[in-house]
Formats: structure tokens, C-alpha cells, sequence
């Protein structure tokens, strides 16, 4: 109950506190007593800090009403979290005074308000989009010890606040974990804001796994990392992901330098998807026949398994009769599962069966596809897709495909495939 107050006076004074910019004591950074962390034996830091909270946000101008409380919210939220830290926070809050942080203006910040840490809180509203990034940066060895970003494509009450909250307490918990983290052994550690080049928006990039340290999402195709600690010439791997789509490892063999890092284009992730191709097929003792075929799949595992239809239209032209064509249709059924092990790579072997059924002149019939196979080649939203087929006939009509002898056909198609 006593902790509810505190937050409810705590949220009260942030919404009358954040249209303000307070004048704070200066300091020199020689005056600044900063406070070391207190490590127990078992390497958890046991919190008696005391941080200054800065935050700034851009676009608030362009922000409808509904997203005010929200964007009140982020840092009560962080203030909130660090309370329950027992990380005590400087008042009064500070607003940045550029468009984002730089090291000079939190190393002043810290010296002012004679602490060590500077939490930040950086918002943003453009194209329908809240996101928010929270960090907490190290005065004294001047990096940034923590940080998490995340983005909501518009603001849904209750969900919206809990993902600040889970947001919040995860920077925390980075933070606590850093102490034992970073460890260098003798080595020069370099801290460098990494650039990132991406062939598009909202990619979060990580370093480390899609569970390690968040470095901010792309926007404008352009990412800069803020400053985080590394051995210096040692490779750094990371982590971009997207929604919706595979994520895409990397690897900095040279460690964070000043070299911008472009980024690959991500696999989409295919439930779905339609295809287009061109088709010759081969009957014994039969003409060559050349067609096309519109098909449809589902991935009932995304990548892996996959159910298929597709409707063909094929024709020959009769030796006797050149000028008349014969034409034949089919609607074909199968399954299909991918060969290799890694979805996220672009090439891709396929194999399946299925069957079909062929319409001409007045015949009815049943090829069955015993073995197929496919290789294809993704990019984010289509694929060059191609397919052999070994079909077996069975039918009740002579005759239907030119002769008796109508066994053991095959079929090679090549086209695109559209996926979602």
C-alpha cells in the first residue's frame, strides 16, 4: 500500500515536472563524488546507487491525445523500476537539451548532479509509431552499462504499459548483470557508436543473440549504437530481427570500429504463398507439350512443410495436324518438406509427392507424382522456384495421351513465387 502512494505521488510529480526544464547546481567533474556499485560475493550488485534520469522525446508536437499518457508513462515507468531497484533518482529531471544524448552532455549531467549514473529515457512518434529507448550510462568509464529499446505501431492501453514496464525492468536487470559481464583481462577496450546501414525500417538489432543486449531499432535504413564496451580488434556478433521475418546473424570480425555494418535484407517468414511457372513435359511416344501453372502453398510449419495446389494449362501440337493443338488441363494436390536444416539460409532443397488429375477431349486422367523435387532461391518477398516431376499414369482411357505406352512421363517447370 505504501509503495502504491509513493508511485501515485511519484506519476503526479513527473506529469508536472516534465514540461519543465529545472536549473540544477553546476559542478566540476574533479568535485563529482561518484559512487561505486557494491558487489556481493556472489557478483550481484546490491543497490545503493543514485542516478540522474534525462529524457527527451522527439515529435511530441505531431502526438495525438490518446498517446500523452503513454508517453507520461515511459518514464514514470523507468522511475518507477528504479525505485524498486533501490537505485534513488536525482531530482529534479533533466530534458536533454540536443535531439539525442550525447557522452559530453550526460558526463555533464552526472558531474551536476554528483552521481555516477545517468538513466536515460529517449522517446519518438513518427509514422504512427511510439518506441522508446531506455539506457543507463557509466560516468566514469564513459559507456553506456545498459540498454533496451523497443517500438508499438500505436498505442493499445494496458498492453502498451505493460511492454514499457517489461522494458524497463529488463535495462535494470542488464544493468545489474553488467558488472560481472564485461570482463576484460588486460585487454584495450575500445567504445565506439557502431553505425548500421539496413535495407530497411524496424530492424532491432542486437548484440549478441536475439536475447542479448538491444542496440536500437533501424530507422531511416540507419542505426548508431550508442556506446557500449569491447575488446578492442575482437570479433563482436550480433543479431537483426524483424517481425514477421528470419533473424539475420552477423558477425563484426574486426570488432566495433567507425566502418559502417550494412546489414543483409531479411527472409520473411512464408505461411503463404503463390507461384507462376512454365512448364515442358515430356510423354513417351508423344509430342513435347509446353503449358503454365498458377499454384498455391501453405506452410503449416513456416518454411519446412508445405501443402500445394495448382491449376495447369498445357497443349501439343499433333504431328498429323499441325495446326491443331491438343489441349490438356490439370489440377494437381501434393505436400512437400525442405531438405536443409537452416530456414534462414536463401537456397533451399525440396522434396514430395502428390498427385493430379488431367482433363482432355473427353478423357479423364490420374497422374501420381511418387517423388518430386525443387530448389529455390528466396529473397525477403519472392523466390526463383523450380521443380522436376517423374509422373506415373493411371488411367482407363486409350489412347488419351497418343498411345498405349504412356507410362513414366516427366516434367520440368521454372517460375517465381510471391510470399506472405
Amino acid at each position: 500500500m505504501k509503495k502504491d502512494c509513493i508511485k501515485t505521488f511519484l506519476a503526479t510529480c513527473l506529469v508536472c515536472l516534465s514540461s519543465l526544464s529545472f536549473p540544477v547546481a553546476r559542478a566540476t567533474a574533479e568535485e563529482a563524488a561518484f559512487e561505486e556499485p557494491v558487489v556481493s560475493e556472489d557478483s550481484v550488485v546490491e543497490t545503493h546507487e543514485r542516478a540522474v534520469l534525462v529524457f527527451y522525446h522527439k515529435g511530441r508536437e505531431n502526438v495525438p491525445p490518446e498517446l500523452y499518457d503513454a508517453l507520461d508513462y515511459v518514464t514514470y515507468a523507468v522511475d518507477a523500476t528504479l525505485y524498486d531497484a533501490d537505485i534513488e533518482v536525482k531530482l529534479p529531471y533533466v530534458r536533454s537539451e540536443t535531439d539525442d544524448f550525447s557522452s559530453e552532455e550526460l558526463q555533464r549531467h552526472c558531474a551536476e548532479a554528483d552521481v555516477r549514473w545517468a538513466v536515460t529515457v529517449y522517446t519518438t512518434y513518427s509514422n504512427d509509431r511510439l518506441s522508446w529507448r531506455f539506457s543507463v550510462y557509466d560516468a566514469v568509464d564513459n559507456f553506456i552499462r545498459a540498454s533496451e529499446t523497443f517500438w508499438t505501431p500505436f498505442y493499445v492501453g494496458l498492453l502498451t504499459d505493460a511492454s514499457i514496464d517489461r522494458s524497463a525492468e529488463k535495462l535494470i536487470q542488464n544493468y545489474q548483470q553488467s558488472f560481472h559481464t564485461f570482463v576484460f583481462s588486460g585487454d584495450t577496450a575500445v567504445s565506439i557508436p557502431q553505425r548500421f546501414i539496413a535495407p530497411e525500417d524496424g530492424v532491432e538489432v542486437f548484440f549478441g543473440g536475439k536475447d542479448g543486449v538491444s542496440v536500437g531499432v533501424v530507422k531511416n535504413k540507419e542505426l548508431v549504437a550508442p556506446l557500449f564496451l569491447f575488446v578492442e580488434g575482437k570479433p563482436v556478433l550480433g543479431t537483426a530481427v524483424k517481425g514477421g521475418y528470419w533473424e539475420q546473424p552477423f558477425e563484426l570480425s574486426d570488432g566495433v570500429t567507425e566502418t559502417p555494418v550494412v546489414l543483409s535484407k531479411p527472409l520473411k517468414k512464408t505461411r503463404q504463398a503463390a507461384s507462376f511457372m512454365t512448364d515442358l513435359r515430356g510423354i513417351p511416344e508423344t509430342p513435347l507439350k509446353y503449358g503454365v501453372t498458377l499454384g498455391y502453398r501453405f506452410y503449416p510449419i513456416l518454411d519446412r512443410w508445405l501443402f500445394n495446389a495448382g491449376y495447369s494449362l498445357w497443349q501439343e501440337k499433333l504431328p498429323l495436324n499441325p495446326d491443331r493443338g491438343r489441349l490438356y488441363q490439370e489440377l494437381r494436390f501434393g505436400t512437400g518438406v525442405s531438405l536443409l536444416p537452416n530456414r534462414k539460409f536463401p537456397f533451399r532443397l525440396l522434396a514430395g509427392t502428390g498427385m493430379s488429375i488431367v482433363f482432355v477431349d473427353s478423357a479423364v486422367n490420374i497422374l501420381a507424382d511418387p517423388l518430386w523435387f525443387g530448389a529455390e532461391y528466396h529473397f525477403s518477398r519472392f523466390a526463383i522456384i523450380s521443380e522436376v516431376r517423374l509422373p506415373e499414369l493411371f488411367t482407363y482411357s486409350r489412347n488419351s495421351f497418343g498411345s498405349d505406352v504412356s507410362d513414366f512421363g516427366w516434367c520440368v517447370s521454372f517460375g517465381v513465387m510471391l510470399k506472405w
